[in-house]
């Protein structure tokens, strides 16, 4: 799968001109004894300071050995129930997965000497978020990003960027066998109102849709779960970008409002 993703990427470049960048958000659930959190009935842990404390001791080793690896940890934050977020660097697509399939073993080498579980099950929990693992990307044709316009802020996607838009949703439903490559991984989607695709669907920073453009020049596609194979959903991205580039595939208009 490595190797695939290093021969496609290679060939969309020599093709085009442009390389896929790319940040994943890998969301875990941590369980074992101290990492419970208490909140109010009804209301959710997610992004109180006093649920990230308890992770402290766990996110710190992490952090410690990742930056050891090369990551350039950036930030992170707690989001439902033992759920933990922690994000490095975008970078080149090839470099994003090597660092995701380490991330992930750092998780696990940290839960063995914390005697704790870490988990990238898409979906532990009912009623509660899944672990995601959203993939953002842009193009880039040197120190280019193709899909914003210099000088413009405000939220907004080029041409390009429509297309290679365009491409990522025709492509949704077949890429869902790579970036939804378990059983459980459907709980997730059908999970609505957490936060999960259940439309295939773009929108203007809109947290319910399949893709989201998060910010100018980046596009937030929320297929993948934690348990996905980066090297083969980077792949299945680049392809999927490719033909929508190749035949100016058009996304339609932004979903406006919840998709649930």
């Amino acid at each position: 799968a490595r190797s695939n993703l290093l021969r496609v990427h290679k060939a969309f470049t020599e093709a085009t001109g442009l390389r896929l960048r790319s940040g994943c958000e890998p969301e875990m659930t941590w369980t074992g004894p101290g990492l419970e959190v208490h909140y109010k009935p009804g209301s959710s842990p997610s992004y109180h300071v006093d649920s990230l404390e308890v992770m402290r001791p766990i996110y710190q080793k992490v952090i410690r050995y990742a930056t050891a690896f090369g990551l350039d940890m950036i930030e992170g934050d707690y989001e439902d129930p033992g759920q933990l977020e922690l994000n490095w660097m975008f970078d080149d697509a090839e470099l994003t997965a090597d660092r995701l399939i380490t991330y992930r073993q750092i998780c696990r080498q940290v839960a063995r000497e914390m005697g704790v579980t870490a988990s990238f099950m898409a979906k532990p929990t009912v009623g509660a978020m899944g672990n995601g693992c959203h993939h953002n990307i842009s193009l880039w044709r040197g120190d280019e990003n193709i899909l914003a316009e210099p000088g413009r802020t405000d939220l907004h996607i080029t041409e390009q960027g429509k297309h290679a838009l365009g491409g990522i949703l025709a492509h949704s439903a077949g890429m869902m066998a790579l970036m939804g490559p378990t059983v459980n991984s459907y709980k997730r989607y059908w999970d609505a109102g957490q936060f999960a695709p259940s439309q295939i669907n773009w929108g203007m920073d809109n947290k319910t849709c399949t893709v989201r453009l998060s910010a100018n020049g980046r596009l937030e596609c929320k297929l993948p779960d934690a348990s996905v194979n980066p090297y083969m959903s980077h792949a299945a991205l680049i392809a999927a970008v490719k033909d929508g580039l190749d035949h100016a595939i058009d996304p339609g208009a932004p979903q406006s409002g919840s998709s649930y």
